[in-house]
């Protein structure tokens, strides 16, 4: 069968391509923003897991070499993340005086989560943890 295709048929056609162009453009140029982002998060998450891993060998090593008579250490959270830790809470403070934070502003919790406190520090006991009885 032969068909005759009239030039205003050719026009719609013709439009109905670009416009088929143009939305897959746009759908693109979202898949590519939706790639971006997940790259984004995917990034974001390996840094906060190489800071992680930063704080445990942080610990180890602070394990290793403190003293057998030290019970205690101090975590420095930095708006919930890990930070440093520390033999002391004075030296936790100090470090985060350093940093910026205000030395006026320790004192007892104020029951916000640690995600929306600028510092916070965490005493806790070495002598729990895999493998202590």
């Amino acid at each position: 069968m032969i068909r005759i295709v009239t030039t205003a048929r050719l026009r719609r056609l013709t439009a109905a391509l670009y416009q088929a162009r143009r939305r897959a453009a746009e759908v693109q140029k979202m898949t590519d923003q939706a790639f971006a982002g997940h790259t984004r998060s995917a990034l974001d998450l390996s840094s906060r897991v190489e800071r992680a891993e930063h704080v445990c060998s942080s610990l180890r090593a602070a394990l290793e070499d403190a003293h057998s008579g030290l019970k205690t250490a101090v975590l420095l959270l930095h708006y919930g993340e890990p930070h440093s830790i520390h033999l002391s809470l004075q030296a936790a403070e100090d470090h985060a005086v350093e940093l910026g934070a205000d030395r006026a502003c320790w004192g007892p919790g104020t029951g916000l989560p640690a995600s929306q406190v600028a510092w916070r520090a965490m005493p806790f006991s070495l002598m729990t943890g895999p493998g202590v009885a």
